[in-house]
């Protein structure tokens, strides 16, 4: 079991520290330690306050021991394994989104032109209605034809 680092601050000490990850507002780091006189390592995340240059200790930290670390090494190609299947599967429902997408806006632009095609053909047939009224309204509706 994972040990927190509570009590007497005496017991705890930090001979090493290893970052392996760091941005503008946060470094996470391996602290290899003693808790009580027995060797841990501490995955530890530190934050930056703003306007100061160094990263101070969050709360955000696990204490394993080295039997433990041992045993995380061991399954840490299976993890690394299982990642890479994750971010695959990602990738793919990603890119069955983008396809899906990219099917509606063929879809919505289909139906964009066959609105307009039958806009078109109403304003056709408004014009004719308007063609057959006026002959309706003239005197001799077929006196062009002569």
């Amino acid at each position: 079991m994972a040990m927190i680092a509570t009590g007497n601050k005496s017991d705890f000490k930090v001979l090493n520290s290893i970052e392996f990850y760091r941005n503008d507002f946060i470094s996470i780091r391996a602290e290899l330690c003693t808790i009580a006189g027995k060797p841990y390592v501490g995955l530890a995340r530190f934050w930056k306050p703003e306007g100061q240059d160094s990263y101070v200790p969050t709360k955000k930290s696990i204490f394993l021991s080295a039997e433990q670390w041992r045993l995380l090494g061991s399954v840490s190609g299976q993890v690394n394994r299982s990642l890479t299947t994750i971010s695959i599967i990602i990738l793919i429902e990603i890119s069955n989104v983008k396809l899906f997408l990219k099917n509606v806006q063929y879809t919505i632009l289909e139906f964009e032109l066959f609105l307009k095609s039958m806009i078109s053909t109403e304003e056709a047939d408004a014009q004719l209605e308007a063609a057959l009224q006026e002959l309706m309204r003239s005197e001799d509706p077929f006196h062009d034809l002569v």
